[in-house]
């Protein structure tokens, strides 16, 4: 690439079989269908998408773009590069999450997540919403248990607004030392 070309090419990975394990303890997996990531630089800007959908995870969809910058080192992204972009979250099980997270966390419920991606390379910010439903988390070792969850969130470039964060936490007895 010379200073008067631009900077062209494709990359992708896709999923051919096979699954990716969440939690190796108890075997969970995403039960995926589809796990594709796409990356493309056209006319000096850089596209990124990411598409995966399973049986657990739902569906994912992700996509970038910003643009490249030639330097005397060469191509590069600029930390003030704008940034634009979308990311969606369905899914009707969130039994992933919680392992994916940490291994004594368990969690279940659904969550849409739809925003748009703004801000620069160096400080994305996201603007959308979030909700959830029968949302359910159980922290193992704290004996702490959430259940019948509710939520609403909206993102702003500048600020998080929780509309609604709702538990209920069931009193269960502690269990006997025998």
């Amino acid at each position: 690439v010379t200073a008067d070309e631009h900077w062209q090419g494709r990359f992708q990975v896709q999923r051919e079989s096979g699954d990716w394990v969440v939690d190796g303890n108890t075997g969970q997996r995403f039960g995926l269908n589809e796990l594709k990531l796409s990356l493309s630089a056209e006319q000096d800007r850089l596209h990124a998408r990411l598409d995966a959908s399973g049986e657990h995870l739902g569906a994912v969809s992700v996509w970038a773009d910003m643009p490249l910058t030639q330097t005397d080192s060469g191509w590069t992204m600029l930390p003030d590069a704008p940034l634009a972009g979308h990311l969606h979250l369905h899914s009707d099980d969130l039994s992933w999450l919680g392992p994916m997270l940490d291994s004594n966390l368990q969690s279940g419920g659904r969550l849409n997540f739809d925003a748009d991606l703004t801000g620069t390379f160096l400080t994305p910010r996201l603007q959308g919403l979030a909700q959830g439903d029968a949302l359910s988390f159980a922290f193992l070792d704290q004996g702490i248990r959430l259940e019948q969850g509710k939520l609403k969130v909206r993102f702003e470039p500048d600020a998080v607004h929780v509309d609604r964060f709702v538990f209920s936490a069931p009193y269960q007895e502690p269990p006997r030392d025998n």
